[in-house]
């Protein structure tokens, strides 16, 4: 019986980077951010909103709603509609991945949320945390969005706050690791040194074994020169004490230094910093074996 696993982190984390590798796995079925499991904890949500309420139904809580279940048969939907969320985020793996013989099935989740609710769904899951250095994904978000097509739909992000950024890598990084029952936690950096290492090594993680297929990925992926942001995969490391102020880095810091602390990133405090310029580009992951 195939079982479930997913990749969750911060944005800018170098998911994407891994998730073109790993779809390459034969016994592997992977989406990319395919938002079915978003779809269906929304479902959820809404589902147990009675109609005599307005509510934000999470993961989207721009979206104000009014229930539309009656409230005395709101209780005996839910229980129908949970039973039946995990027959139909399996079918749709069985049905798009119909070609495919495989051991796991999953997705690349945006939202950390979503990652619990899973759980609750399938106990044997198992999650893959990626982590970075919240000082380099604050440069990453802002250089990201200078493209032209990111910034035509997400404008705000130029100037993305650091406080925000601050807030947001906090509130993943210091509960995940402890609510997530099996789950392998993999630093960026770490990614990046030694990629066939620790890609082999999530593989073992999930009782599978190296492939000519992930070696042929990863001596071929170009996913750094597409959504990477700097000019290199060692500009990509450390870039906040170039492009960061000092008031970004105090902000990043006075929030997130204890987490970022036991993951083994040293906050600044007397670390030398080199002068910050105006270049702001990167996110990336050596492809090379």
């Amino acid at each position: 019986m195939p079982r479930p696993f997913f990749i969750v982190g911060s944005g800018r984390c170098g998911a994407t980077w891994l998730y073109e590798i790993l779809r390459h796995h034969e016994r592997i079925a992977l989406t990319n951010e395919a938002r079915v499991l978003d779809f269906l904890y929304f479902c959820n949500e809404l589902v147990n909103l009675p109609s005599s309420r307005l509510g934000a139904c999470v993961p989207c809580e721009s979206i104000t709603m009014r229930g539309l279940v009656r409230d005395a048969y709101l209780p005996t939907l839910s229980k129908v509609f949970l039973r039946h969320c995990k027959d139909i985020c399996e079918a749709f793996y069985r049905e798009h991945f119909a070609d495919r013989d495989y051991l796991w099935w999953g997705d690349k989740l945006p939202d950390p949320r979503v990652a619990l609710g899973a759980q609750r769904l399938w106990p044997d899951a198992r999650y893959l945390l990626l982590v970075r250095d919240p000082r380099d994904v604050l440069c990453s978000w802002r250089a990201f969005a200078k493209r032209r097509e990111v910034h035509e739909q997400h404008p705000e992000l130029l100037d993305y706050p650091a406080s925000i950024l601050a807030a947001s890598w906090q509130a993943i990084y210091s509960g995940l690791p402890q609510e997530l029952d099996d789950v392998m936690i993999l630093r960026y950096e770490d990614l990046c040194a030694q990629p066939r290492q620790h890609i082999e090594a999530f593989l073992g993680y999930l009782d599978l074994a190296w492939s000519d297929s992930v070696a042929q990925a990863l001596r071929a992926n170009r996913s750094f020169e597409i959504h990477g942001t700097s000019a290199s995969l060692e500009a990509s490391l450390g870039r906040w004490r170039s492009e960061l102020s000092a008031a970004d880095v105090e902000i990043i810091e006075g929030v997130c230094s204890d987490v970022m602390q036991t993951f083994g990133y040293e906050v600044a405090g007397q670390l030398p910093r080199e002068p910050v310029h105006g270049q702001l580009d990167g996110d990336g992951i050596d492809s090379r074996p």
